[in-house]
C-alpha cells in the first residue's frame, strides 16, 4: 500500500497513521546526533535532555510520511562542548 494517494483530497485517508511517542530520555556525548529520526511521521519526542552531541541534539529527516508532524516538545538541548573531544578527534 502506498504511503499516500495524491489523487484524493486527503492523500493519507487510505493509510491512517498511528502515533509513536518517545518520552523521558537523556542522551549525551554521541558522535553524531542525540536523536536522528528518518522517514518518520506522527511521532512525538518529549521530555528529552540532549547534551554535548557532535552535530546536533535533534535531527528529523524525511518527516512527511503522515499528515501529522514529528514533534519535539518539553525538552532541553545543550550544545557541543570541548569536553566532547572523542567526537571532535573522530571527525577531523
Amino acid at each position: 500500500m502506498p504511503l499516500r494517494d495524491h489523487s484524493l483530497a486527503d492523500p493519507f485517508s487510505k493509510n491512517p497513521s498511528i502515533e509513536s511517542r518517545f518520552s523521558n530520555h537523556t542522551l549525551y556525548k554521541n558522535g553524531e546526533a542525540g536523536v536522528l529520526a528518518e522517514e518518520m511521521g506522527n511521532s512525538i519526542f518529549e521530555d528529552f535532555i540532549l547534551a554535548d552531541n557532535y552535530y546536533a541534539g535533534f535531527q528529523a529527516h524525511l518527516s512527511n510520511f503522515t499528515k501529522e508532524e514529528v514533534v519535539f516538545q518539553n525538552s532541553v538541548v545543550i550544545g557541543r562542548t570541548q569536553a566532547n573531544s572523542e567526537s571532535i578527534a573522530f571527525h577531523q
